[in-house]
Parts: C-alpha cells; structure tokens; sequence
C-alpha cells in the first residue's frame, strides 16, 4: 500500500465537485470514477489508471511527525517554510501497488496534487521521504516527469569540515539511499544530489563500488557503499566531493622496548 498525508487547514471531507475541478490541471489523469463514500469522509475512486482511498481524519498528525518533517523538503530546507496550522488531514492510499513501479508512482502523486487543490492543503507529509512539503511545491513537482523530491527527503547534517546529505525513501523506487559528503552547502548542491538519485532511477539499476560519477566530464567521483549513518545493518551509496578531508587516522603510542634487567 502506498500512503501520503494531506494536511488540511480544516477537516473537511473531499469533495467530489472540487476533486473534478481540480482534475483540469491534471486532465492526462481522465474522468474520476466514484466508487463509494461514507459519513464519517472515506471516499474510494478509480482516477487515472489506479485505485485511491482517501480518509479524513479530523486531527492533525499525531505526535507533531509532520510538523517535525519540513526541513527535510527542498521546500523547507534551513527553516525556509514551516507548516501552517492543520486541524485535519486526509489519509490517501493506493492499494495493489507494485514495489518500483514509476508509472504507478508518478499517477498517484498527481491524484495527490489534485487532491491538494482541491481541499486547499497547507501541506502534504509524504511519510515514506519522511518530508513534509509545501502544497504548491508538491503541485508544482507533480507536473515533471520524475517527481522525485517529492518522494524521497533529505536529511542534512553537520560533519566536521562540512555537511553529510543523506537521501530518505528510494525504496520506494527499489534503489538504495545515498549519502553526500560536502563542504559549504553551495547553489546547485542540492539539484547536483537529486540529479544524481534520479541518475540511478533512470539507469533501472544501482551503481557498482568503484564507479564514478560527477558534475562534469572530467569530475571522477569515486561511489562507494557504507553503512547507513542512521541504520549500521542497511547499505547506502556514497560519494564525496573534492575539498572534504577524510578522518584523521587516530595516532597509535607504540610501547617502549622493556629494558633488560640487569644481572
């Protein structure tokens, strides 16, 4: 089952009318084929070739998870946006997914924009990233032809000569994360690192030890597979950029020769 969370500024059920208006964004997505509706706000359709389910639940996402999650959007990135009030949100659900299916992916993210539109969303928390973005990001993004910031976050953390991204959610695509090693987070840091993510998923394949990737013809970024920085028993892809020292081996004190005793 694939899962995205619709944050509403009031927990208001869909609408079937301002679903089909919101569809005229969209109109590859074809004609919304009803399927069942209850009182309490779950509605079933069939929209563009999939099967959705969208439920509302009249409560913001417990715990603060999507609240907590907009830094790890390019939409949110340092603080950039934060996530308006919620009083609501819609649960939206694809049943039969097939695991690394893009085709399917790419429809079910842009029945979740129009759905967006349609309830005047203040965010979308996609929990398989682990981001929450901002609704017009995820509307605008919908539109390309790989969405893929809006399925997989970031993670940015401070290193000491620099910051480590790691990307969150490329099982959805059946890829492995990746970490980054950088120094300063320069213009184009980010684009260069979801242009290397969709690289892979364009290849239909991960990368081998050894390879070498790079922002240039001449740049030889040498991939390598270490443990995750969040989970040590799962394998991530790594690159480093040029100027990023590598750790200091720690100096070993080697003991003096014992002096003989003497007779």
């Amino acid at each position: 089952m694939r899962l995205s969370f619709v944050l509403l500024p009031q927990s208001k059920p869909l609408s079937a009318a301002a679903l089909e208006k919101a569809l005229k964004e969209f109109p590859e997505l074809g004609q919304v084929s009803w399927l069942s509706s209850t009182k309490e706000g779950t509605s079933a359709f069939s929209l563009g070739g999939i099967n959705v389910l969208a439920a509302l639940m009249p409560m913001p996402v417990p715990e603060g998870e999507a609240d907590g999650a907009t830094d790890r959007s390019l939409s949110g990135l340092a603080g950039s946006w934060t996530l308006p009030e919620h009083r609501g949100h819609l649960v939206v659900a694809q049943q039969g997914t097939r695991p690394g299916d893009l085709e399917d992916l790419t429809t079910f993210t842009k029945v979740v924009a129009a759905i967006v539109r349609a309830t005047n969303a203040v965010g979308v928390y996609w929990g398989e990233g682990g981001a929450t973005h901002h609704p017009e990001f995820v509307v605008d993004i919908a539109h390309s032809e790989l969405p893929l910031p809006v399925w997989v976050g970031v993670s940015v953390a401070k290193t000491g000569d620099g910051h480590q991204l790691l990307s969150i959610g490329m099982q959805q695509v059946g890829m492995p994360d990746l970490v980054m090693n950088a120094g300063k987070l320069e213009g184009g840091m980010f684009e260069f690192f979801y242009d290397l993510l969709a690289y892979v998923v364009r290849r239909g394949k991960p990368l081998s030890e050894g390879d070498s990737v790079g922002r240039t013809d001449g740049e030889r970024l040498k991939v390598k597979y270490v443990p995750s920085p969040v989970d040590p028993d799962v394998e991530v892809w790594s690159v480093t950029l040029p100027g990023v020292k590598k750790p200091a081996k720690k100096a070993v004190k080697k003991k003096a020769p014992a002096k003989k005793k003497k007779r």
